[in-house]
């Protein structure tokens, strides 16, 4: 401190006592008058490793009015001030909070001793306010002790006249957390590894099932896929949060590592699902597609043999389409059978290659049931034809009762041709 700053600091000091006792004409040489003791509440416990800066700060509050204050700031052994600079260059140690004026309180905060000395005052008798009295900043170094206080000495708060007289305040505790922080670390360290392995495994089951897996099933089990990251996102969050306190445990790596392995058990249970029910929808359609080929050959086989015999045996089509019609109907049923199989996804190759085999041996009946419409029909046009004949170029035709008719009747007739008698039934 140079000459004119420690002038104008005794300067201070020597105005802040005399707000503390007054003068000979206040109060009319009255004894000292005294107040109430403001509250005061510290930041705490403050947790540093060496290295590592924190800023303190003291609050303040009081039923009572005061317009000042001094307080020295005590700092154990592996604490130092931290020197900052003001808007004109010039070094402080600390500084003052919103309970006080900016514009009518005036201080001077200096550091001696490892002690930060704050005097405070008012020369417009300006009261402080309910707020932060105060704030300094400190660094920790290799020499803070697991348990260090901060101790707050000869704290006096003042109005012009009266004084609270010294306080006992509670001190700042500040701890050396660095076997903490260093657990802290390591633990996070594992856990991010545990973390970075699973949303791997997350990340590749995506891209597999997203390759790989059929449309219509993809949807469900990426569904899955991101149950399994909200588990591991969620816990990430607890453990951030612990992390951030400096609270992390090789019991939560324990716990942690325990969740991501039952996760990527899960992640490979996804897959192995995923990859099997492909498999079978695959092995569905395959299946379906191979009896779908012979019923649909099968039912053509059917289709040109009803217009077949409609079209070419209209005599004798009714008994040779009821026996299409009995094809058909096990056709269809197998049909049927196999369809409820496909719907509920059970169709194999093996019944579908049974089944198509079961319904392409009707081909050999159908064929069979067509010749033998078409030959019956043929025997019914061949004696028609035959009987036609018989009364063509007729010279006459009589009845059974040697009537002679102008056409043929039913039943038997007398034929008379090149002058012969002919017995022709129609």
């Amino acid at each position: 401190m140079n000459i004119m700053k420690k002038n104008m600091f005794v300067a201070k000091l020597g105005m802040f006592l005399m707000m503390l006792f007054g003068s000979v004409s206040i109060v009319n040489g009255a004894d000292l008058v005294q107040l109430a003791a403001p509250t005061i509440t510290v930041d705490g416990p403050i947790k540093m490793i060496p290295g590592m800066e924190a800023e303190i700060s003291i609050n303040y509050e009081s039923k009572d009015e005061y317009s000042g204050y001094q307080m020295k700031v005590a700092l154990p052994e592996g604490l130092s001030v931290v020197e900052e600079k003001d808007e004109e260059g010039e070094i402080v140690y600390g500084t003052l909070g919103d309970a006080c004026s900016a514009k009518y309180h005036a201080s001077d905060i200096s550091f001696k001793d490892n002690e930060i000395f704050f005097i405070v005052f008012s020369v417009k008798n300006t009261m402080l306010k309910k707020g932060t009295l105060c704030k300094f900043k400190v660094k920790a170094n290799e020499k803070l002790a697991k348990d260090a206080k901060i101790e707050l000495r000869e704290v006096m708060f003042a109005a012009i006249g009266v004084t609270s007289g010294y306080l006992t305040l509670p001190e700042i505790t500040v701890n050396n957390i660095k076997d903490e922080w260093d657990a802290n670390e390591a633990a996070n360290t594992k856990i991010n590894e545990a973390l970075m392995t699973t949303m791997t495994a997350l990340d590749a089951a995506d891209a597999t099932i997203n390759e790989t897996c059929l449309e219509s099933l993809r949807e469900g089990y990426l569904d899955k896929l991101a149950d399994c990251a909200t588990v591991i996102n969620q816990k990430g969050m607890e453990l951030s949060a612990k992390y951030a306190a400096i609270e992390l445990t090789e019991k939560d790596v324990e716990d942690f590592v325990a969740v991501c392995a039952e996760t990527q058990t899960k992640i490979q249970a996804i897959l192995d699902e995923a990859a099997a029910m492909t498999k079978k929808f695959e092995t569905n359609e395959a299946a379906n597609a191979t009896f779908q080929a012979a019923f649909t050959e099968i039912s053509t086989l059917l289709n040109d043999a009803d217009a077949k015999i409609n079209d070419e045996c209209p005599d004798v089509k009714e008994t040779y389409l009821d026996q299409l019609a009995e094809i058909a109907t096990q056709v269809n049923q197998k049909g049927m059978e196999l369809g409820s199989l496909y719907a509920a996804v059970e169709l194999t190759q093996e019944v579908a290659d049974k089944a198509a085999a079961e319904i392409k041996a009707f081909a050999a009946q159908i064929e069979a049931i067509v010749a033998a419409a078409v030959k019956a029909q043929n025997e019914i046009a061949t004696g028609i034809h035959g009987i036609n004949a018989d009364f063509q170029n007729a010279e006459a035709v009589y009845s059974i009762g040697g009537v002679r008719l102008n056409k043929a009747a039913k039943g038997v007739n007398v034929v008379i041709r090149n002058g012969k008698a002919i017995k022709v039934v129609k």
